[in-house]
């Protein structure tokens, strides 16, 4: 998959190309946040990137800000399997179709590997905000 083609697999990928008009790769982010809700059969996301948005909502101009969050939010997960977390931050984050539908979702890095299946795949919370330097 193309590093930057993951909006491709949001049920409405107008919520991230509103802000960018070629959306930050993931592994690129920082991946700051993961919330596994087996009641729900969902896991969440959460990213930090620095790369501003080409069309930054309004009420983001009226403030400085340097950074992005945005929490990818993955439904009807199953077949999870995770070995190893280490400390947030950049990841390798590979999205693709799966075989039957849905998509396969696998993240890694040193020390850290999960991955597992989805049905589905949405944007959850966009916020900007001023990050300290050297975060």
């Amino acid at each position: 998959m193309d590093k930057n083609g993951w909006p491709t697999f949001l049920s409405d990928p107008s919520d991230i190309f509103e802000l960018y008009d070629r959306p930050p790769a993931l592994g690129s982010c920082d991946l700051f946040y993961v919330h596994i809700d087996e009641r729900e059969t969902s896991i969440t996301f959460g990213f930090e990137t620095r790369q501003p948005p080409s069309r930054p909502k309004q009420k983001w101009k009226e403030k400085e800000f340097n950074s992005i969050n945005f929490f990818l939010y993955f439904t009807g997960t199953s077949q999870l399997r995770i070995n190893g977390w280490g400390c947030p931050g950049q990841k390798n984050v590979d999205i693709l179709r799966g075989d039957e539908g849905g998509m396969n979702v696998r993240v890694s890095s040193d020390g850290s590997h999960i991955e597992f299946r989805a049905e589905s795949a949405s944007i959850a919370h966009v916020r900007a905000f001023l990050a300290a330097s050297g975060s």
